[in-house]
């Protein structure tokens, strides 16, 4: 039972230092905390899929894992009543991963994006860093954000750090959730139903609906990793309107070489 009281100043420190010579472990360790792993993944995506299947091999896993599901992202017709089709399809296949994880009996699971690389922080000390979380009560879990300004975002010492229910988190690109998938299933389900803007929450980015399910649940403590557990590495994104370079197919394919020469010189992959 979660008790409600101030939490607010807890920090669970990890040693980062404490270098991992040998990163493949960390994906069994994943795996003894979060029950099974969902990716989401737009079909079309090959891209993203092989480099996924990249990421999970730096941790001794694959795609071929029985309690790993690349899920096969939506894509909708048209936008309405989101912001964008992107955003629409982002929302509709994390409800839908939530609904599929609350029918399999999940206590706790995992939400990756397929374009999620792992932080060099991870790769060296990321053993510690799972056991910060492992000995800590937790209800959500963000291996990395962007902060919208709000106060809360974590303390910045290294480790696992508390989120304030107020604080509005944007990125969904790792995601976990602990004992709290029937409630945040219904919760968005309740969203898709309302109009857009409305008061009591409307459609939205999926990241701005998992902060207003913060807000509105402040005993679901919620937990940032600094620094970040996992990165979004730089890739054509599907949730916006693709750029006018990314549509013409020579400078695609020049824009995507700059893409994985940006990775490469940031360690990420």
């Amino acid at each position: 039972e979660i008790v409600s009281r101030d939490w607010s100043s807890d920090v669970c420190s990890s040693d980062l230092h404490e270098t991992a010579l040998d990163p493949a472990p960390l994906g069994e360790r994943l795996l003894s905390i979060f029950e099974h792993v969902f990716i989401v993944n737009l079909e079309f995506r090959t891209d993203r899929r092989r480099e996924m299947e990249e990421q999970l091999g730096l941790i001794g896993l694959s795609l071929e894992h029985p309690r790993i599901t690349l899920f096969p992202a939506v894509r909708p017709e048209d936008p309405e009543p989101w912001p964008s089709i992107g955003a629409r399809g982002c929302f509709m296949s994390h409800l839908l991963i939530l609904r599929e994880a609350k029918a399999m009996g999940l206590g706790s699971v995992l939400i990756l994006e397929d374009d999620l690389d792992w932080s060099r922080s991870f790769l060296s000390g990321g053993a510690a860093m799972l056991d910060c979380l492992e000995g800590t009560s937790w209800a959500f879990v963000h291996g990395g954000y962007e902060d919208t300004g709000s106060e809360g975002a974590g303390s910045g010492s290294a480790g696992l750090n508390p989120v304030l229910p107020e604080t509005g988190l944007q990125m969904t690109h790792f995601i976990g959730l602990n004992g709290i998938i029937a409630p945040v299933e219904a919760y968005l389900t309740a969203m898709t139903e309302r109009p857009a803007g409305d008061p009591q929450g409307g459609p939205m980015h999926v990241d701005g609906a998992y902060s207003w399910f913060r807000k509105d649940t402040p005993d679901a403590r919620a937990w940032i990793f600094e620094p970040a557990i996992g990165v979004q590495r730089a890739s054509r994104t599907d949730i916006a309107d693709p750029k006018w370079f990314d549509r013409v197919p020579v400078l695609s394919a020049i824009v995507g070489l700059l893409r994985r020469l940006k990775n490469a010189r940031a360690g990420r992959r």
